[in-house]
C-alpha cells in the first residue's frame, strides 16, 4: 500500500522534527508510531525511539528499543557499539519508565501492532474528535488542526465542512451494537 509508505516515512520525519524542536516526548510518542513500518524502514526506527526515549526519561522504552536494536542483523561492529552504549546508559539509570505508556504505544513497541495516530502531531486518537482526509483516509486531531487547509499527509485540500469529523470510540460502539 503506498499509503503506508508514505505515512511510514512522513511520521519518521516528523519524529526527526519534534526530535530537534526539543520535543522529545512527542518524537518518541511518533517514532513508536513507525514500528509498525519497521519492515520499510528498518532499523533506523529504533535507533531514534533509542534516543528520543533517553531524551524524555522513558529509559525503559529506551531499553527495548537497544533491545531490538541488537536482534536486527546489524553489522557486528555496530551491534557491538549498541551493546556497550546500552551498558553505559543503564548501569547508571534503572531501564524504567517515570510515566505509563497508553497500551497502544506498549503494543506498536513490542509487536508492530498498528494504532490510529494523527499525522499531524503523531499522537495516539483515541476518544477524541478527528477529521479524515477524503484522499489518503488518515486522520488529523480535531484540537491539533487549527487553521489546517490541506492534509498534512497527502497535502489534498481539507475543509472541515468536508472532511469526515468523527469520533472513533463512537464508530467502534455503533459497529459493536449491531
Amino acid at each position: 500500500n503506498a499509503w503506508r509508505c508514505a505515512a511510514a516515512y512522513h511520521y519518521f520525519t516528523l519524529a526527526h522534527l519534534q526530535l530537534y524542536s526539543g520535543k522529545a516526548e512527542d518524537a518518541m510518542f511518533t517514532a513508536i508510531r513507525c514500528c509498525e513500518c519497521s519492515d520499510i524502514l528498518g532499523s533506523d526506527v529504533f535507533f531514534l525511539i533509542a534516543l528520543a526515549a533517553f531524551r524524555a526519561g522513558y529509559l525503559g522504552v529506551c531499553s527495548t528499543a537497544f533491545t531490538k536494536l541488537e536482534t536486527q542483523g546489524l553489522e557486528e561492529s555496530t551491534t557491538e557499539n549498541v551493546r556497550k552504549l546500552a551498558l553505559q546508559i543503564f548501569t547508571r539509570y534503572p531501564p524504567k519508565n517515570d510515566r505509563q505508556l497508553l497500551r497502544c504505544y506498549t503494543e506498536c513497541l513490542q509487536t508492530g501492532s498498528p494504532y490510529d495516530a494523527c499525522v499531524l502531531s503523531g499522537r495516539s486518537i483515541l476518544n477524541e474528535r478527528t477529521m479524515q482526509c477524503k484522499t489518503c483516509h488518515h486522520f488529523v486531531l480535531e484540537s491539533e488542526a487549527g487553521q489546517l487547509s490541506s492534509c498534512p499527509l497527502c497535502h489534498s485540500h481539507l475543509a472541515v465542512d468536508e472532511a469526515l469529523v468523527t469520533i472513533l470510540e463512537e464508530d467502534d460502539d455503533e459497529e459493536s451494537d449491531e
